[in-house]
């Protein structure tokens, strides 16, 4: 095997302080040394370094390949949040399905241009979890409950505003509900109902328009509107809380302005450097590989390049205690392969010496297809800035129920419990994992979560257009839907030795065809529901799909022509995971219960990567908690 191409190591410092307090677009010296060098400034990397750096002795280093935007007008604003896609600030990584997955390139990560829901998943998931471990691993706690469990670590990082009495009004507010067991109240991350932004200039406003949509997820489908979407038990109907500050007009409450902003000026021990790039991460020279456990000593990197091109120059800096990853599900496996820990396939086809043949690396990947249902209504928001925050989350059961043109779930069990050979077979073909068995273990854990009836298998996001498209879109109303479990699974693997050529990431989308049956069902029900009472008295026509999908018999459309339909118009919902899956080794796992990469003494993984199956929920809040227990464990272990 041939070394690494040699690299123009340097000790100038390139560039400008771009801020005082810990932020800098300036290298530290050539190989100045950190206890913990975190790869990665955004929702989990923040999160980490923030509280490690806590402690006055302890040195931190974040390497964020964005800049510091906190002061854009489009990362404060929530109601600015698309304007970022395709823009600088998006990693937009091109998939070989022929869409783009969107991710955070600015300090914050995603957490800086999401949509900012605030929702967590269901309980038994994170549960399940426990299963895909070694079981002397279980009682690190990776469950929902306990002291040491994730819906604990959730609460940690929240401050939780209640709504007052005009957002808890079914008519002119939000018909927003809460139960105050299910939140923090000291936390840096601000979630709250946005502020009164439901108040029409006229009695035809947006909240008719949401209330109707929760009523009719009740009467149409059967979801209860609960009181608490964030308690664990998400399956309902729910009007969610968003990551937003009330205190700064309800804008953003990243991970840069919650973990990082109030203590910048105050942690000299804390650097954050902005626009570079962790090219490589360094491990002790060893004889052997494979066997011996490695440890990384340095960490590689370089200016971040917008182009793709690699200037050859690097830096480094040294490792005293660990290097974190946190670096995202497309990122993270990309530096490990290029750091020589990854597939053989991978690493042979490129010369790259392996230094930990660890197979699992960029495998299991796991995303999902958004596909929208777009209505028209004879009510609007009149001032076309109004936000709809208003969630639907249906069980297996209720979905197929709802959706299929039997209107009958009674098959779906035997669907999935007589498939999961033949789908473990046909991903491990095609990549997704490191074997059939493998896959096979972990769809058994998914499909008992899935038919438990308690894990939602689908979402309807409610929103109104104008909230993305401006005010000429009144008034149009829609629903994103997704499906939110998907068995069909992707990898990413580098294509090059050069760390700013993106790597390549097939996702596989509909790879099995359950999820199309899914995604058919959903939206099909979306459909249905737009036409059922009560909302069927504010719906004037649908406008998306229209006639791209017929129903000349009214009972929803077939599943030939939505199947067409959803291959040409859907989108990623960028929620990806798994790529350095958390479960055990011989399963294709790449990190253990206390997130060390296998095969290492001093690497972790600290981000979506680790999340070996996905979760009924938008993914902040439970980052936010997988990041807060991974600051406790790694301080344990210091």
């Amino acid at each position: 095997m041939a070394p690494f191409a040699p690299a123009v190591v340097l000790s100038v410092a390139l560039g400008t302080s771009l801020a005082t307090g810990v932020v800098t677009t300036t290298p530290p010296p050539a190989n100045t040394s950190f206890d913990y060098v975190v790869i990665g400034g955004g929702t989990t990397g923040l999160t980490v370094a923030s509280r490690l750096s806590v402690n006055p002795a302890i040195r931190v280093l974040t390497i964020e390949a964005g800049l510091d935007n906190r002061t854009d007008p489009g990362v404060q604003s929530v109601f600015s949040f698309a304007s970022a896609i395709g823009g600088p600030l998006d990693w937009a990584w091109k998939t070989e399905d022929g869409v783009t997955l969107d991710g955070g390139k600015t300090l914050g990560g995603s957490s800086s241009i999401n949509g900012a829901a605030w929702t967590r998943g269901q309980d038994l998931q994170f549960d399940a979890w426990n299963q895909l471990l070694e079981p002397s691993e279980k009682s690190v706690g990776w469950g929902w409950d306990g002291p040491d469990g994730l819906f604990a670590f959730m609460k940690k990082s929240e401050t939780f505003h209640p709504p007052d009495a005009l957002q808890r009004s079914p008519t002119q507010g939000i018909n927003a509900t809460y139960d105050p067991s299910a939140h923090g109240l000291v936390g840096p991350v601000q979630a709250s109902f946005p502020l009164h932004q439901f108040m029409a200039a006229s009695d035809a406003g947006i909240g008719i328009k949401q209330t109707a949509f929760i009523e009719t997820c009740g009467t149409f489908i059967g979801l209860e509107h609960g009181i608490d979407v964030n308690g664990g038990n998400p399956t309902g109907v729910w009007v969610n809380p968003l990551s937003i500050d009330p205190a700064r007009n309800d804008n953003r409450s990243s991970s840069a302005e919650a973990y990082l902003t109030p203590v910048e000026n105050s942690r000299p021990n804390w650097t954050v450097l902005v626009g570079h790039m962790a090219t490589r991460i360094l491990f002790t020279p060893s004889n052997s590989s494979g066997n011996a456990i490695q440890r990384a000593y340095a960490i590689e990197f370089s200016p971040t390049s917008s182009d793709g091109t690699d200037s050859g120059t690097r830096f480094t800096v040294q490792v005293n205690k660990e290097a974190i990853l946190a670096a995202g599900t497309i990122q993270t496996p990309s530096l490990l392969q290029l750091s020589g820990v990854g597939p053989s396939e991978v690493l042979d086809s490129l010369d790259i010496q392996p230094v930990v043949p660890l197979e699992g690396v960029g495998r299991n990947l796991q995303e999902q297809p958004a596909i929208p249902v777009e209505v028209n209504t004879t009510v609007f928001d009149v001032n076309g800035t109004r936000l709809q925050d208003a969630m639907a989350f249906p069980n297996v059961f209720q979905l197929f129920t709802a959706g299929t043109l039997t209107n009958s779930s009674a098959n779906v069990s035997q669907v999935i419990s007589a498939n999961l050979d033949s789908w473990a077979e046909s991903e491990a073909q095609r990549g997704g994992g490191i074997s059939k068995e493998a896959l096979k273990s972990l769809f058994t854990v998914q499909a008992q979560t899935i038919l438990s009836g308690k894990a939602p298998i689908s979402e309807f996001w409610f929103f109104d257009p104008s909230f993305i498209l401006g005010p000429d879109s009144a008034p149009a109303t829609a629903v994103n839907t997704w499906n939110l479990l998907p068995f069909s699974r992707g990898n990413v693997s580098i294509n090059s030795t050069n760390p700013f050529e993106k790597p390549r990431v097939r996702v596989g989308y509909f790879d099995v065809d359950f999820d199309m049956q899914v995604s058919i069902a959903t939206l099909r029900a979306a459909r249905r529901l737009f036409r059922s009472a009560p909302f069927s008295s504010i719906y004037t026509g649908e406008l998306a799909p229209a006639a791209a999908v017929p129903d000349p018999t009214g009972d929803g459309g077939s599943d030939a022509d939505w199947r067409a339909w959803i291959l040409s118009v859907f989108s990623s919902n960028s929620h990806p995971i798994g790529t350095a899956a958390m479960m055990r080794r011989d399963i294709g796992g790449v990190v253990d219960a206390r997130l060390k990469v296998y095969g290492t003494a001093n690497v972790r993984v600290v981000d979506a990567s680790i999340m070996p199956m996905q979760v009924s929920a938008h993914l902040s809040a439970p980052l936010y908690g997988i990041a807060e227990k991974a600051a406790a464990l790694i301080a344990e272990d210091a």
